[in-house]
């Protein structure tokens, strides 16, 4: 597990004499991801304090520090300084924390989110789609013919249609199953707008295109049925 501390960065100023301030405020971490303790250890290491040029052991004894001669564009609880070409250096760890920022927030949208599904409801879906992505039509299906059988890798995501970015559920009408590939592209968008975007960047054929089209048809058909009757077998039982 990353552990983390209630610092997020606002934003950096890069100064004349090769030197780069990077402004930080104090965050509650149940909202906000903060920063890890990789990155606090990076700009302990390699950065002072703006405000009085002293190391960062203890951060939080800085925010007291008084504005020095680098006038900053806004406020901050916290500046630091470092050189510039060490920052650019350990780019790594700056795209690390992005991922990690990413996640976390994404987790947060998650768990707001409403609905769930069952995996009945999926193994219906499958159906429906025909064991084919539900953007290129590739095949779903993983070793001996299962899809996620026992033991075997995952061959196929669940996508949000509508992400949670933009407000989507976690009910079984806003899923599709998709490759790695396409649910990997898809990222946040919307699934009508890369519904086209993939069709354009794979050049699908007429008859790609009637094959998907026939999926969407057959699954917006059987939505209701996907809703309610998985449900209520599930329940018999």
């Amino acid at each position: 597990m990353v552990r983390r501390y209630p610092y997020e960065r606002l934003g950096d100023q890069v100064f004349s004499d090769g030197m780069i301030g990077c402004r930080f405020q104090r965050v509650d971490l149940n909202a906000r991801f903060g920063i890890s303790d990789e990155l606090r250890q990076f700009f302990t290491q390699h950065g002072r304090c703006a405000r009085c040029n002293e190391t960062l052991e203890d951060w939080s004894i800085h925010e007291a520090c008084k504005a020095g001669a680098r006038r900053f564009f806004q406020s901050s609880d916290l500046e630091v300084l470092l050189p510039l070409d060490t920052f650019h250096a350990h780019w790594k760890v700056r795209v690390r924390e992005t991922r990690r920022r990413t996640s976390f927030h994404r987790a947060l949208k998650s768990k707001a989110a409403p609905g769930s599904r069952t995996a009945e409801q999926i193994r219906a879906l499958l159906a429906l789609q025909e064991r084919r992505c539900y953007y290129c039509y590739r095949s779903l299906e993983g070793p001996g013919g299962a899809v996620n059988g026992p033991g075997e890798p995952t061959s196929c995501h669940e996508d949000h249609y509508v992400s949670l970015h933009h407000g989507g559920s976690h009910f079984i009408s806003n899923i599709v199953l998709a490759c790695v590939s396409c649910n990997s592209r898809k990222s946040d968008l919307h699934g009508d707008d890369f519904v086209r975007e993939a069709l354009e960047l794979e050049q699908a054929t007429l008859a790609r295109r009637r094959q998907l089209l026939r999926i969407h048809q057959n699954r917006a058909a059987n939505a209701f049925r996907l809703v309610v009757e998985v449900v209520v077998d599930a329940g018999d039982d």
